[in-house]
């Protein structure tokens, strides 16, 4: 919880459009009311940063909203669940201007036999809140870009960003039921692009199976599609 709050910090119109609305508490939800206390104790100049503690923030969501505290111990899961609980028009519209894009994704059914095209293809349009890319299989033998998961100690080699952004967007994929062929292209990329990398193949044994390649950001914008650069402005490990 802690993290996200401070990735979404960095969002400069998004807190202008929660902090500097003029409606009152009472039209605001448990969720809404909630944030928005919390960012004013993190943003006020007269407060003890280390005094501003998540508990009666995080105590809040789960008696307001039960589906809290189930939610699985990622960031990820926190940080839609967050994004996706706000009711109010000017969030919303600030959300969906400036932290959400568009992709297409294209559908072929495929043989189960052969994996060939077996039939015509679809489109889909959806919008996204985030860009999940996947890193290359971890593996019990030491090899480029991997490393061996019974020595903790060694450093692999880096992985370009470019690289997973062309794996996942070049590259046709098999859906995980293995019946259709996905190849997605960004209609309209975000003004504030959330990357997650799925560094975990199976969330009940976390330790076990995390993927610990490294990636590799430039320092500067770099285009990540054509037209559209970016530059890191925040990391949440």
């Amino acid at each position: 919880i802690s993290t996200v709050l401070h990735m979404l910090n960095h969002v400069r119109p998004f807190l202008q459009s929660i902090l500097l609305k003029n409606n009152q508490p009472a039209e605001r939800t448990p969720f809404e009311q909630a944030f928005v206390t919390i960012l004013k104790k993190l943003w006020n100049p007269n407060m003890i940063r280390p005094c501003v503690s998540l508990i009666e923030f995080k105590d809040q969501l789960q008696m307001a909203y039960p589906d809290f505290a189930q939610l699985p111990q990622d960031p990820k899961f926190v940080y839609l669940w967050m994004i996706n609980h706000f009711s109010d028009h000017n969030v919303l519209e600030t959300i969906g201007r400036v932290m959400k894009g568009k992709i297409e994704v294209r559908r072929t059914p495929i043989d189960a036999q052969t994996l060939l095209p077996n039939g015509p293809s679809s489109k889909v349009e959806n919008l996204f809140s985030l860009l999940s890319l996947d890193l290359p299989t971890v593996s019990v033998f030491k090899q480029r870009n991997l490393v061996s998961i019974h020595d903790s100690n060694t450093l692999q080699d880096t992985i370009s960003l470019k690289s997973l952004i062309d794996s996942k967007l070049r590259k046709p994929h098999v859906s995980k039921d293995g019946r259709f062929q996905l190849e997605y292209t960004v209609a309209t990329p975000p003004k504030h692009m959330v990357l997650h990398f799925n560094r975990f193949a199976d969330s009940s044994h976390l330790e076990k199976t995390r993927n610990k390649a490294i990636v590799e950001y430039q320092p500067e914008k770099f285009e990540f599609f054509p037209g559209y650069s970016y530059s890191l402005k925040y990391t949440l490990t």
